[in-house]
């Protein structure tokens, strides 16, 4: 297979399966819950801040649908997230609450879009029967996201917080070929976490020093196939490492929008998953950079090309930032961990058709398969080590743990 340089690693995708009436995704097995995660990811698709700060952006929003539901619901496995927790409204359609959390999250973020937004609203509203019970989930669902907001407008610390030059000795970060682009975001290290006490809290040790056994096996890996013109990686694994260069909300949410409806959720465990799925990769996110900027490790481009091999290509074009740890294997160990919680390990068949490659769609048996595969994927395409995918996995699977037991009593 030819590989297709596709530049822009920063691609927003959502907007590719959005467009269809919310009438229409609830007759397929979608609920209020559902549809305005949808909402929230074509919102973000369009607005294109670019990950990590739309990661946190669907976390605000599925925390505010999950709290306006909680202070509903009579369910005590429901328990809000906010440490702010309004009396609940008796017979308040949840809903309404739902619909109106995440509308009034996604105006405060993208004011530009509120004509789309409240149009989405009103559809939504629409199939909710006119009433006490609808005004006060409506009432319920704007006041939870107005106290939601006011919490967290300070999340993501300003471009100027912090300056960042890249290091001149082996090992260190530079910017890398073809475009040769500066660091990306460094200052959202310091984004505000959800579940952990601060961004460092799980910074992992350090990578493994150059000339160590580990280190050399991982470099001798990635030089062999991830190169370009590599005739040791599959076509398969072309296809994926291409493929996976998908990044942002979107695909952990498919994943999971994908067994929701398989396994008949209710709109209510729907409100409790998505929650619990958008903070750990959301924190997952910020833990990844966090360690990418305080170790400020070089890409296997730099290295290999230092080591002698100056015409040595990667097979994707490689993101612009430092190396260590892996964002993509984080996301996909805290996406996991969620997943396998709520839908158990064994068969849990998916199907996704990537932006990178329209029409070809990849199937996966089961959430450790898709796990892995995006890690793979990483190496295969010749911009990550092994182990830095290894230690992000890993994390990755303690943040989702810690989301699960926040979220999942």
């Amino acid at each position: 297979m030819t590989i297709s340089r596709l530049s822009g690693a920063l691609i927003s995708v959502a907007a590719l399966v959005l467009s269809a009436p919310l009438a229409a995704r609830a007759a397929d097995g979608g609920n209020v819950v559902l549809d305005w995660n949808d909402i929230a990811l074509r919102a973000i698709a369009t607005a294109k801040a670019g990950n990590p700060t739309d990661s946190h952006s669907m976390a605000l929003v599925q925390v505010a649908v999950s709290d306006a539901i909680a202070n509903i619901s009579a369910s005590p496995a429901h328990r809000p997230y906010s440490v702010v927790f309004l009396k609940s409204i008796g017979g308040a359609s949840p809903d309404a609450a739902a619909a109106a959390a995440a509308h009034a999250v996604l105006v405060s973020l993208y004011p530009d879009q509120r004509e789309k937004l409240d149009a989405d609203l009103r559809e939504s509203l629409d199939r909710i029967a006119a009433g006490k019970a609808k005004d006060d989930g409506v009432a319920t669902g704007v006041a939870i996201a107005a106290q939601l907001v006011a919490m967290h407008q300070h999340d993501i610390p300003p471009a100027s917080i912090k300056a960042y030059a890249p290091g001149s000795n082996a090992g260190d970060w530079q910017p890398t070929a073809p475009r040769l682009l500066p660091a990306l975001m460094p200052q959202l290290a310091h984004t505000a976490t959800w579940l952990l006490a601060a961004p460092d809290a799980l910074r992992p040790g350090p990578p493994p020093a150059l000339g160590s056994t580990i280190y050399l096996r991982d470099l001798a890996e990635v030089t062999s196939i991830g190169s370009a013109t590599s005739t040791t990686r599959s076509p398969d694994q072309t296809q994926a490492a291409i493929y996976w260069q998908w990044v942002g909300p979107a695909y952990p949410n498919y994943a999971a929008t994908q067994l929701a409806k398989a396994h008949g959720l209710s709109a209510e465990q729907d409100a409790r998953l998505f929650a619990a799925l958008n903070v750990a990769n959301a924190d997952a996110l910020t833990v990844a950079w966090d360690a990418k900027y305080a170790y400020n490790l070089w890409r296997p481009i730099t290295a290999i090309r230092a080591g002698g091999a100056g015409d040595w290509s990667p097979a994707i074009d490689t993101p612009p930032f430092p190396e260590y740890i892996a964002a993509h294997s984080i996301i996909a160990g805290s996406s996991a961990e969620v997943l396998e919680a709520w839908f158990g390990v064994g068969p849990n068949p998916m199907a996704f058709e990537s932006p990178l490659l329209p029409g070809v769609t990849r199937h996966f048996a089961d959430i450790e398969q898709w796990d892995q595969e995006i890690s793979n994927a990483r190496i295969w395409g010749g911009v990550h080590f092994r182990n830095s995918c290894e230690v992000g996995d890993t994390l990755g699977r303690r943040i989702g743990a810690l989301a699960i037991s926040r979220f999942i009593p």
